[in-house]
């Protein structure tokens, strides 16, 4: 038994193999036939809540504390101020080794709050690739446009891609760029996913 349809409807059917039977049908090429390309997959690189202390990452010096509770959280870390000695206002990750998984893009998702920002007042993310000791800026958040004080900013995304032709391994940074001892950002999680665009 055998039996063929479109859409739904049945165009033949029989049980008799013995014969030959040609059935013709026309398919409509008027309508609009959407294949949605396949997107490539976002993999888990770090995940940090900061919960006990600096987790994966690490200070840059004075100007970055652990703070245990603070605007109705627990565990965070706060930067401040930063136009000057920046790198004492930052909290860096560990490198991450990628294994040679041919990822091109990388995308943070963080959750952050701010306080005493004046307008212009900026904090910003940063990277690193394979090993390298200089940063390259992926972004600045800046007060009075991108965000308010007062308020938590959660799952915040930016993806970057890093100019290397190959990425073997990745670090991230988060700094302060402000310029005022009582300039605060927290920074409730952080999390970093690699992607490898599909050929």
């Amino acid at each position: 038994f055998y039996s063929i349809t479109l859409d739904g409807r049945t165009l033949a059917r029989n049980s008799n193999f013995g014969t030959k039977e040609i059935t013709s049908f026309t398919i409509d090429s008027s309508q609009n036939i959407i294949i949605e390309p396949r997107q490539p997959d976002w993999i888990s690189l770090l995940y940090e809540g900061f919960s006990n202390g600096f987790g994966k990452f690490n200070d840059g010096g004075a100007d970055a504390i652990h703070v245990d509770r603070k605007f109705g959280r627990n565990g965070m870390v706060m930067i401040k101020e930063g136009t000057t000695n920046y790198h004492q206002a930052s909290v860096f990750s560990n490198n991450i080794p990628l294994n040679d998984r041919d990822f091109t893009k990388f995308k943070v998702v963080f959750s952050f709050y701010t306080n005493s920002m004046d307008t212009n007042d900026r904090f910003c993310l940063d990277y690193s690739a394979n090993g390298a000791s200089a940063w390259s800026r992926a972004k600045c958040w800046r007060s009075g446009g991108d965000f308010e004080n007062g308020d938590w900013n959660d799952n915040v995304e930016w993806v970057f891609q890093p100019t290397a032709n190959a990425v073997n391994s990745i670090r991230i940074r988060f700094r302060g760029f402000s310029s005022e001892n009582f300039d605060r950002v927290f920074i409730d999680k952080i999390q970093l996913f690699g992607q490898t665009e599909l050929t």
